[in-house]
């Protein structure tokens, strides 16, 4: 019985994967329509109405199409968004050469829609072998227009061990380099914008990436207003004609030895898919080397073979005490030196801390803060590079046993809470209650495939398509977790958060926020910080995600009974 409900649930979700895949046809073809509206020109408000459709259009196919097996759709979606929202805000015509960027986009999404999703795929993936030669290998990036001697010069380079990604240097195509750990930029003043795309580079490793990747001009001319223009840009390096690879090779070891390249080791113990990546984060760029450890039965043997200096570790990892596992790892002489930093579920655990009369100084508070963990980070790598301990060290070890009574039974941080449902005192214990659930998004595709997903747990799970139905069926229902756009019609999720948290039945509902709402292609951090401050959200995601990844960041807050439960 177990086995045909999950085989179902299989069916349906491929069901819906084609169903998804013949809506976003749909989709396409409007946002073509559209776009056809706009290559006119006009003045801004009689296109307002049409980049605003296409701005919705494109903003719902960036949140979910990674989701039903089309990663590729999301970023030319993103794109499309990003162009109709710059013009949106500036309140002005559309120029003609942005008309054509949405159309070339569109045309390109078009041809990835025809290709045959995979959703057994789940978006950005990368296996463990892959992730672990593509942070070892050692590269460069070209910059440099596509010729003959381009493609000689990058072999020279790769024969020198270094690997070379080429890049094709278009303005706006630029901006992801260098997230990866490169070990300098080269950039060839022949290429159109070649400066600016120098300045935007250096801006993009400062606020970004916090990296220090150094740009080495190439120049076929080698004259002095050229030379002077890139030292303008931010170049640290001026490399003339002839171009030879041992001259460069020379410049990229001088430019990484004013970076300390011995690179901090930290350990990142965390199971949870989402997490994982968002503090490897802060990690990104020279001066740190991260691994992540999943299973908290392969940490000891990790730790013997990668010489770790810090380890970033929840307060809950797979189901074990993260204060347990420091003691596995202090009670070892030959890691006793290793620093810990916790995360915990949010300032209240701090205070708890706090008030026990100790520093909370090893805790960083949910929601998760890169920078907070990179700054805390450096400071105690520091310290221990130079021989010293953090004076609270001792007493954190000493008292690990009278921070972890802050742990309720439950695994949660913070002391336990009653639960809404038990039995009173005395009486029998009342059969165990299907758990439910809400999930409000004005996409229903989506909301149908996290529906399908919860099923597998066993869950029964309600479904709203805008803030205010949202609102008055979590009235109606009381369910026991709500996951909910943030973007939508008829009430948009803020909304509903308010009216729940005036209500008495309702504010103590845990909500999760699933948004595709972006600032300059990243997740918006203030915003997550006020919903989960101001409104209290537990968990603030940026789609897409997997469905997998979502239902596991679930679990964190409510027990999801095991697939094929009743």
């Amino acid at each position: 019985m177990m086995f045909n409900k999950l085989q179902s649930n299989d069916k349906k979700m491929e069901a819906l994967v084609e169903a998804y895949g013949a809506s976003l046809v749909g989709r396409l073809h409007e946002m073509e329509t559209l776009a056809g509206q706009l290559s006119g020109g006009g003045p801004f408000e009689e296109i307002r109405q049409s980049l605003e459709e296409i701005h919705k259009l494109a903003h719902k196919i960036a949140g979910t199409a990674a989701m039903f097996g089309y990663p590729g759709v999301t970023d030319h979606a993103a794109a499309i968004e990003s162009s109709a929202q710059t013009v949106i805000e500036a309140k002005r015509p559309l120029t003609g050469e942005e008309a054509a960027a949405i159309a070339i986009q569109i045309e390109a999404l078009k041809k990835l829609v025809s290709v045959k999703p995979d959703p057994e795929s789940p978006p950005y993936a990368q296996s463990d072998a892959a992730a672990a030669n593509a942070e070892a290998a050692e590269f460069v990036v070209l910059l440099a227009p596509p010729e003959e001697t381009t493609e000689l010069l990058a072999q020279q380079i790769e024969e020198s061990g270094y690997r070379v990604q080429q890049v094709s240097g278009d303005l706006d195509d630029v901006t992801g380099v260098g997230q990866a750990r490169a070990r300098a930029i080269l950039l060839h003043s022949a290429l159109p914008d070649a400066f600016k795309i120098c300045r935007k580079l250096n801006e993009v490793f400062r606020r970004e990436y916090r990296a220090n990747v150094p740009i080495i001009c190439l120049s076929d001319a080698g004259d002095f207003e050229t030379h002077l223009q890139a030292v303008r840009s931010g170049a640290k390096a001026f490399v003339a004609a002839p171009l030879d690879a041992p001259t460069i090779v020379r410049k990229i070891e001088e430019l990484s030895r004013l970076v300390a390249f011995a690179p901090h080791r930290v350990l990142i113990v965390e199971d949870d898919d989402i997490l994982a990546p968002q503090c490897m984060t802060a990690f990104d760029g020279p001066g740190y080397a991260a691994r992540v450890v999943k299973e908290p039965s392969e940490l000891l043997d990790r730790l013997e073979t990668y010489d770790t200096e810090l380890i970033v570790m929840d307060l809950s990892v797979a189901g074990n005490s993260g204060l347990d596992l420091a003691k596995v790892v202090w009670q070892r002489d030959n890691f006793r030196h290793i620093a810990i930093l916790f995360l915990t579920p949010g300032p209240e655990f701090n205070l708890q801390v706090v008030q026990l009369g100790l520093s909370d100084e090893f805790f960083l508070p949910r929601p998760i803060d890169t920078n907070a963990i990179r700054t805390a980070a450096t400071r105690y790598l520091a310290d221990l590079r130079h021989g010293r301990r953090a004076s609270n060290f001792n007493d954190l070890f000493d008292h690990l046993d009278l921070i972890g009574q802050l742990q309720s039974p439950m695994g949660r941080f913070g002391g336990a809470t009653e639960d809404r449902h038990s039995a009173p005192p005395g009486s029998e214990a009342a059969p165990e209650r299907r758990l439910k659930m809400l999930v409000v998004d004005d996409d229903r595709h989506l909301v149908d495939a996290i529906a399908i997903k919860l099923s597998e747990h066993g869950i029964e799970v309600l479904k709203a398509f805008s803030g205010e139905q949202g609102f008055k069926i979590a009235w109606e229902e009381r369910p026991d977790f709500i996951v909910s756009d943030y973007a939508m019609p008829d009430g948009t999720g803020e909304y509903m958060l308010n009216r729940l948290k005036e209500a008495d039945d309702t504010r103590d509902i845990p909500v999760m926020v699933l948004t595709a709402h972006k600032v300059e292609g990243h997740k918006d951090y203030a915003l997550e910080r006020d919903f989960m401050g101001r409104l209290g959200v537990v968990s603030f995601l940026a789609k897409p995600i997997s469905l997998d990844a979502l239902v596991a960041e679930i679990g964190r807050f409510v027990p999801l009974p095991s697939k094929g439960s009743p």
